[in-house]
C-alpha cells in the first residue's frame, strides 16, 4: 500500500514540474553532459530534442520525452532510433543554404525513409526568412511548404515545424496561423526567441506576451525556446535571449531563463491534434484564459498531492 501511494505522489509531483508543450533544445556535442541534464530539470520541460538521433541525456529526468531528429541528407540512412520514442523530426532548416539546404522536392523524395520508421512525423523545421530571402535563405516558409506538400501529396505528416525569431507576439502567432491554415497540421515551434533585443527586460516582456498564447493555442502542439546555452552570444543577435548565463550546469539562469522555468503549462494541451481556433489576434487572446486554466489545474494537483501525502503519513 505504501509503495502504491509513493508512486501516486511521484506521478503528481512530476506532472506538476513538467509540461507537455514546453520543451528545450541543445546540441549533441560531447561537452558538459551533466549541464544538459540539469538544463532539462532546471527549465521544467516535458520534452527535448538535440538535432540528432542519439539521446544525449536521459539520467535523472523522469517523465521527459526525447524526440530524435533527422538533420539532413547526412543523417540518412536512419538506422536504429532510441527505444520508446514516439516522434521523429525531419530535416533542419532546409530552406537555408547553411543548414540542411534541401529543395522541397528533394525533401519529399526522401520522406518515405522517415515514414518507414513507423514514428509520428514532424515535417521539416523551416526557418522564417524575414528580410533574408535571396541570400542564405532560398525559400519563404509558406513557399517551401507549398512545394513540399505538392511533391508529397501522399506523404504521412503528423505535425509541421517552424523556427521564428521576432520580438512581437502578434507577428509570431500570425505566422503560426498562416502555416497552420496552409497545412492543417499542428505546429511545433521548435526554435524561437526574441531576435536583436535591446535588453533583458524586453525579452522577458516578449515571453510573457507569447508563452500563454502558445499554451492556449490549439494550433500549437509544442514549443522550444532557443538558445539555452549561448557562451559566445554576447556579440550576436541572440544577446539577452540565452536561458543561462553560462554552461556550468549550476542553474545560473538569466532573467528569461527564470521566467521560462517558472512558466506554468497546461499539461493536457499537447495531443498531436488541433482544431480550427487560430490562436492569433490581440495580445489578450489566450492570456487570461490560459492563466485561469493553469491556476485551476495547479490548485487541483496541489490539493490532491497534499491529500495523498497526509494519508501516507497517517499510515506510517
Amino acid at each position: 500500500m505504501k509503495i502504491i501511494l509513493s508512486l501516486i505522489i511521484f506521478i503528481f509531483l512530476v506532472s506538476d514540474c513538467y509540461g507537455s508543450k514546453k520543451g528545450t533544445t541543445f546540441g549533441s556535442d560531447s561537452s558538459s553532459d551533466a549541464a544538459k541534464c540539469n538544463d532539462i530539470r532546471d527549465l521544467k520541460v516535458g520534452w527535448y530534442y538535440n538535432w540528432d538521433k542519439k539521446v544525449t541525456c536521459n539520467a535523472n529526468v523522469p517523465g521527459v520525452e526525447f524526440v530524435p531528429t533527422i538533420w539532413g541528407k547526412g543523417s540518412l540512412p536512419i538506422g536504429n532510433l532510441p527505444a520508446n520514442t514516439q516522434w521523429l523530426i525531419g530535416f533542419n532548416e532546409p530552406n537555408y543554404r547553411s543548414q540542411s539546404n534541401m529543395s522541397p522536392k528533394e525533401a519529399a523524395d526522401l520522406w518515405p525513409q522517415l515514414e518507414a520508421t513507423g514514428k509520428k512525423l514532424v515535417a521539416p523545421g523551416v526557418a522564417d526568412c524575414g528580410q533574408q530571402l535571396g541570400g542564405d535563405c532560398t525559400y519563404s516558409t509558406l513557399d517551401w511548404y507549398k512545394q513540399f506538400l505538392g511533391n508529397c501529396s501522399n506523404c504521412r505528416i503528423d505535425a509541421v515545424s517552424l523556427h521564428l525569431y521576432y520580438c512581437n507576439a502578434d507577428d509570431m502567432m500570425n505566422k503560426i496561423n498562416n502555416l497552420y491554415q496552409l497545412t492543417k497540421k499542428p505546429v511545433w515551434l521548435t526554435e524561437f526567441a526574441c531576435n536583436n533585443p535591446t535588453n533583458q527586460d524586453s525579452v522577458v516582456n516578449f515571453a510573457k506576451a507569447l508563452l500563454p498564447r502558445l499554451e492556449n493555442s490549439t494550433q500549437v502542439d509544442r514549443y522550444s525556446w532557443f538558445i539555452p546555452f549561448c557562451g559566445g552570444c554576447h556579440s550576436t543577435d541572440l544577446l539577452y535571449s540565452s536561458l543561462y548565463n553560462d554552461q556550468t550546469g549550476n542553474g545560473n539562469l538569466t532573467p528569461i531563463g527564470k521566467y521560462y522555468s517558472s512558466f506554468q503549462t497546461n499539461s493536457s494541451n499537447s495531443s498531436g491534434s488541433s482544431s480550427n481556433n487560430n490562436g492569433s489576434g490581440s495580445n489578450n487572446n489566450g492570456s487570461s484564459s490560459s492563466s485561469s486554466e493553469n491556476t485551476t489545474g495547479n490548485l487541483i494537483k496541489s490539493t490532491l498531492t497534499l491529500t495523498i501525502i497526509l494519508i501516507f503519513i497517517l499510515l506510517l
